[in-house]
C-alpha cells in the first residue's frame, strides 16, 4: 500500500502544487503580460480591475489560483464589438498560456443565421433553415445565452464549422462537445462528425435528463464539426439550435466564453428565454456585461432605465449562478456622426455606482483608454475604424490586451496585498448629484421582464417553405458571379461584413487592403 502511495499519488501531488505555483507566481505572472503598443493616452499605471468590496472579486480570483487543477468559467456578453470575438479571443488566449486550455467557449454556425461569424472560424449550412436575434423586435424563436437561434423543419438540413488552422484555436484535448438546443420528442436527432474517417455519431435530442445539450467526446479534436438533422419517427419535426459548446476533457483550465450580437443592448437579453436552464449548466464563474454603447450612442442616455436594466440582470443571474462573481466594463470614448458622444462619460459614473452600490467588480474601459475625445488618438493612429466607434482590428487586440493586463493587475494585487477596495480612478462620480441616480436596485424603471417561457408552441407547426435541394454545378473562375459594394457614409468593414455575411478578413483579402480604413466612394469587392 505504502509503494502505491509513492507510485501513484507523490507524483500526482507533485504536480497539484507545480501547477498551484505557477498560478500564484508573481514573477511567473509578470512574464505573461505586456503590450504591443505604447500610447501616451492609455493609463498603463492605472489599468487593472476596481472593486469598492473584496468579496465582489475575490472569489473570483481564489479560482484563479486553483485553475491549473479545477477549470475556471468566464462568461462575456456583449454587442458589435464582441461579436467577432477580436479582442475577447486575444484576452482568452492570454489567459490559457497562464492557466490552462479550458475550451474554446460556446461557437454558433452564424452565416447560417446571416450574420458575421467570430474572426476565428466560419459556418457553412444546407437545408431551409430560419434564425431569430435578440435584437429584433418581438424574436419568434426561442434564444439562449448567445443570443441567436437556428431552426429548421427540413429533414436534409445540417450545417458545418471550420476553424482557421492559423489561429490554433482549438487545442489537443478539447474533444468534448455540447451541442445546445431543443430537446423534446419531437425534436430531430442528430448526426455529429468530424471530416475524418471516424463513423457518425447519433445523438439523441429526444432524452428527458433535463440538460440544455446533448453531449460528446470525440476521439481526436478536429477544425471540422459537421452536424446534420436526422428524423427517426414520424414524430419528429423540428430542429433548434442556440449554440456548440467546445471544452476540454479535463476539468481545469479557463474557457472563456464570449457571445455577443451586433446592435444589442441591455433590454436585448431580456427576450433570452432560454439563459436561465443554459447558465445554470454552465454556471460561470466570471460574468461579464459588456454593453450599453447601444442605448445611449445616438443622444438622450435614460440613466435610470440602463441602471434598471443591469441592476436586473445582476439580479437575475445571481439567483441562477449565486457562486458568479461579476465585472462591469464602461464604454471607451466614441463619436457618432463626427460629434463626440459625451454619454460616454455619462455611463462611467453610472457603473462605477452600479459597482459600489451592488458589490461587483468595475472595469474602467473609458477612463483606462484615455477619456473624453481619445477616440480621436486611437483613430489617428489606425486602432479605430473610420466611424470613430469600432476599432480596427488592431485597435480590438489591443483592447483584448488592456482587458488580460487589467484582470491580471487586478489578480496580483490579490495575491500580494489582498485590500479590501481597490479604487485607482478618483473622480466626481461619487458626487451627491450623481449618487442620486441610484434610486432603487430592486426597481427597472420601464424595464421588462426577463421572458422564460418556452415559445416553441407558438411556431413548431408552421410551414416554413422547404428550398428543394439541387445540384449545382462546379462554376469556372470567369463565370462565377461577382458582388460589388459602394461605401458609403457611416460604413464600415465591420458593418458591411456583418450585413453581407462575409468576414472582415475576406473583404481585405479579395480587395488587398492593408489595413481597416475604408473611404466613401471606395468600391469594395464581395464574392
Amino acid at each position: 500500500m505504502r509503494n502505491f502511495l509513492k507510485i501513484f499519488c507523490l507524483p500526482f501531488c507533485i504536480g497539484v502544487i507545480q501547477a498551484y505555483a505557477q498560478t500564484t507566481d508573481s514573477v511567473f505572472l509578470k512574464k505573461s503580460m505586456g503590450y504591443s503598443t505604447q500610447k501616451n493616452y492609455i493609463q498603463y499605471d492605472k489599468n487593472t480591475l476596481e472593486w469598492y468590496d473584496k468579496e465582489a472579486i475575490y472569489p473570483f480570483f481564489e479560482k484563479l489560483k486553483n485553475a491549473q487543477t479545477k477549470k475556471v468559467k468566464i462568461l462575456h456578453i456583449g454587442d458589435s464589438h464582441i461579436q467577432p470575438d477580436i479582442g475577447t479571443g486575444v484576452t482568452r488566449n492570454k489567459l490559457q498560456k497562464v492557466f490552462g486550455y479550458g475550451g474554446r467557449g460556446l461557437v454558433f454556425p452564424y452565416q447560417v443565421g446571416k450574420t458575421a461569424s467570430a474572426y476565428d472560424y466560419t459556418a457553412y449550412g444546407h437545408g431551409t433553415w430560419i434564425s431569430s436575434k435578440n435584437v429584433e423586435y418581438k424574436p419568434k424563436l426561442n434564444l439562449g445565452l448567445s443570443g441567436i437561434t437556428i431552426f429548421t423543419k427540413d429533414t436534409s438540413a445540417g450545417f458545418k464549422i471550420i476553424f482557421k488552422n492559423k489561429f490554433e484555436s482549438i487545442q489537443p484535448d478539447f474533444r468534448r462537445i455540447k451541442i445546445y438546443c431543443h430537446k423534446s420528442q419531437e425534436s430531430f436527432n442528430l448526426k455529429f462528425s468530424t471530416g475524418k474517417k471516424d463513423k457518425e455519431i447519433i445523438l439523441d435530442c429526444n432524452s428527458k435528463d433535463g440538460l440544455p445539450y446533448v453531449e460528446l467526446e470525440v476521439p481526436e479534436a478536429s477544425d471540422t464539426l459537421i452536424v446534420n438533422v436526422l428524423k427517426n419517427n414520424v414524430n419528429q419535426k423540428y430542429f433548434e439550435c442556440y449554440g456548440v459548446e467546445i471544452e476540454n476533457v479535463e476539468n481545469k483550465g479557463v474557457e472563456y466564453i464570449s457571445v455577443g450580437i451586433a446592435g444589442a443592448a441591455y433590454q436585448s437579453i431580456f427576450y433570452q428565454n432560454k439563459m436561465k436552464e443554459q447558465l445554470e449548466a454552465i454556471q460561470p464563474d466570471l460574468i461579464i456585461f459588456d454593453l450599453g454603447v447601444n442605448n445611449f450612442f445616438k443622444g438622450d442616455f435614460d440613466y435610470q432605465f440602463v441602471m434598471g436594466c443591469l441592476n436586473q440582470m445582476i439580479e437575475f443571474t445571481r439567483k441562477v449562478c449565486p457562486n458568479s462573481s461579476f465585472l462591469i466594463p464602461n464604454s471607451q470614448d466614441i463619436y457618432y456622426k463626427k460629434r463626440n458622444v459625451i454619454n460616454c462619460l455619462e455611463y462611467s459614473y453610472l457603473t462605477r455606482l452600479v459597482a459600489k452600490e451592488q458589490k461587483v467588480a468595475l472595469y474602467d474601459y473609458f477612463n483606462v483608454t484615455g477619456g473624453l475625445h481619445s477616440m480621436l488618438d486611437w483613430s489617428k493612429d489606425a486602432l479605430a475604424n473610420k466611424d470613430q466607434c469600432h476599432l480596427s482590428g488592431t485597435g480590438y487586440r489591443f483592447k483584448g490586451e488592456l482587458l488580460f493586463n487589467g484582470i491580471m493587475n487586478g489578480y496580483l494585487k490579490f495575491l500580494k496585498e489582498s485590500p479590501e477596495s481597490n479604487i485607482v480612478f478618483e473622480t466626481n462620480q461619487d458626487s451627491i448629484q450623481k449618487r442620486n441616480w441610484i434610486i432603487n436596485n430592486n426597481i427597472a424603471k420601464n424595464c421588462k421582464v426577463i421572458e422564460l417561457a418556452d415559445k416553441i408552441e407558438k411556431y413548431k407547426n408552421e410551414t416554413i417553405q422547404i428550398t428543394p435541394k439541387t445540384v449545382q454545378k462546379k462554376e469556372s473562375n470567369d463565370t462565377l458571379k461577382t458582388n460589388f459594394l459602394i461605401v458609403k457614409a457611416g460604413d464600415t468593414l465591420n458593418s458591411i461584413s456583418i450585413k453581407n455575411n462575409i468576414s472582415i478578413d475576406e473583404i481585405k483579402k479579395i480587395n488587398n487592403l492593408k489595413s481597416d480604413n475604408i473611404e466613401v466612394g471606395q468600391k469594395l469587392i464581395l464574392r
